[in-house]
């Protein structure tokens, strides 16, 4: 049996004089067939570039300590169970929780991805040829759609936590006692809901919580990342960076002929290049998309907390 020994060492200080070294050795064995040594090496390396440099990426990062909670802690009073307000402070903390935890998550996979797309410019490609520089490639994709999917999971958690907030009251009608009820938590359901019952909250909560709602899916940024997200969802993948990537495909409508009396007789179709001359999508304006949208979530998200009833 054939088995991969593993060494590696490092060494703190300056490498002219002597220093701090750990050294360790593991002995690997595949459980199928052995992998291509040149191949694994290749990953193994990338791996700890990725990583060694992933930390100053975080940094770059928006810092939004402030919104992750430490842990859920409240007092109540035995009327409170009655009244409802013991449900709507802790399901709003736990939401509170669970926001910060995905935002946390979406920050790490951001910074993974941009480590891995600096590693890219150390390969000259093709994609198609190099598989080491594929495997990169892969591997950045993976953990920025992981972070998109996280963004838009904020949207969907936030309205989760504005209804438990305001009483499970907004918007209204809600059966929670039928299985998937959460679909009706939609931003057109909560606007409309939130605008037909406005006496029931103070003047200036309500148009606070108004102008965050207004603007809180508007931002430019956030619309083209949701676009890049519904086509990696539902139509064929988009390519980023390497049109060698795409699935382009054709065009089955074609162009309208007509006589000068606009009279159809017939329709122009065009066999193409099947390898389009740029990608769908560069990843430089990806991640700007994506980090404009999750500095424009902590934003409004910091906004949300200065009000009492959402803390």
């Amino acid at each position: 049996m054939s088995a991969t020994i593993l060494t590696i060492s490092f060494v703190s200080g300056d490498p002219a004089e002597p220093g701090t070294e750990v050294t360790k050795t593991v002995e690997l064995h595949a459980t199928g067939e052995p992998p291509n040594p040149e191949l694994l090496l290749d990953y193994l390396v990338s791996e700890a570039r990725k990583e060694l440099s992933v930390n100053a990426n975080w940094k770059k990062l928006p810092n939004f300590s402030d919104l992750v909670p430490t842990g859920v802690r409240q007092s109540f009073r035995l009327e409170d169970f009655f009244s409802g307000r013991y449900f709507d402070k802790m399901n709003t903390s736990w939401l509170w929780l669970e926001i910060g935890r995905t935002l946390l998550r979406t920050k790490a996979l951001l910074a993974e991805a941009k480590s891995y797309h600096d590693l890219e410019e150390d390969h000259k490609g093709p994609v198609t040829q190099d598989r080491a520089l594929y495997s990169i490639h892969r591997r950045k994709l993976r953990a920025f759609d992981l972070a998109v999917y996280g963004l838009c999971k904020v949207e969907d958690l936030l309205l989760r936590l504005l209804f438990e907030a305001l009483g499970a009251s907004i918007p209204a009608g809600v059966d929670m006692s039928s299985p998937g009820w959460e679909r009706s938590l939609t931003w057109e359901n909560f606007k409309r809901s939130l605008k037909e019952r406005r006496g029931e909250l103070p003047d200036q909560e309500y148009r606070e919580l108004r102008r965050i709602l207004a603007v809180f899916r508007s931002y430019s940024y956030g619309r083209h990342l949701v676009g890049y997200r519904d086509r990696l969802t539902h139509r064929p993948t988009p390519s980023v960076d390497y049109s060698e990537l795409s699935a382009p495909i054709e065009d089955r409508v074609g162009v309208r002929i007509s006589d000068p009396e606009h009279r159809k007789f017939g329709t122009q179709r065009t066999v193409r290049n099947p390898i389009p001359s740029k990608p769908d999508y560069t990843f430089d304006e990806l991640y700007k998309w994506a980090v404009g949208t999750l500095s424009h979530h902590v934003k409004l998200l910091r906004r949300l907390k200065d009000m009492p009833r959402f803390t």
